[in-house]
């Protein structure tokens, strides 16, 4: 039933936080077991899962949000030394993303990466435009500069005079290291859109290509 449902839930988020907390690294990264190298990449998306679990009402540590955000906050420095080669702006952007969605978006960092967000690959992009839209004093010119970018990263086909995803031009993915793919890029591009404008007509044909890269 629904209570054992939740019980479950917290249980795995209980779970989680336990196993996040014991493998930071000694520079407050998260790895992807205890006692080994902690990336960015895995301490933003663990920030990002836990403080959706506070928002849920889940009892989550604040000392373990407060180092982990203490991390990516240091880590949006473009000298910062733990930042992969060749996906700095990918891992940049999203410590961004991350502390956007908990709450506490750098407004300096934001305003410096959306400048330079049209040397980002898509995914990168993305991830500082859906960062700006959760943003109080988002710019809305910076915003639509960022999700036409976006439109332009997604390439479309015509079949029956409807147009449907035909793939990304996308340059390189990022560092295997960092889990990249078509499929994650897709989706972020499409929260991007859609917390951009939920009325945008084409989010149809995006949510319709996320279906079917996921078969």
């Amino acid at each position: 039933d629904g209570d054992s449902v939740a019980q479950r839930a917290s249980a795995a988020v209980r779970a989680v936080a336990q196993l996040v907390a014991e493998s930071i690294d000694d520079q407050g990264l998260v790895a992807f077991w205890p006692k080994s190298r902690g990336y960015v990449a895995l301490t933003a998306w663990s920030l990002q899962f836990l403080a959706e679990a506070k928002k849920r009402g889940e009892p989550v540590d604040d000392k373990l949000l407060e180092r982990l955000t203490r991390a990516l906050q240091q880590s949006l420095r473009s000298d910062y030394p733990r930042l992969l080669s060749g996906s700095e702006y990918l891992e940049r952007s999203m410590a961004l993303e991350a502390l956007a969605s908990a709450g506490v978006a750098d407004q300096a960092y934001l305003a410096e990466l959306a400048g330079q967000a049209q040397f980002m690959a898509p995914e990168a992009a993305a991830r500082i435009a859906v960062a700006l839209a959760q943003a109080k004093q988002a710019d809305p010119q910076t915003l639509a500069r960022l999700v036409a970018q976006l439109w332009e990263a997604v390439e479309t086909r015509s079949v029956q005079g409807r147009a449907v995803y035909a793939g990304l031009r996308a340059g390189a993915w990022g560092s295997p290291l960092i889990l990249p793919s078509e499929t994650r890029t897709l989706a972020t591009i499409t929260r991007a859109v859609a917390l951009a404008d939920p009325s945008e007509p084409r989010l149809a044909l995006l949510t319709d290509a996320l279906i079917r890269l996921g078969q």
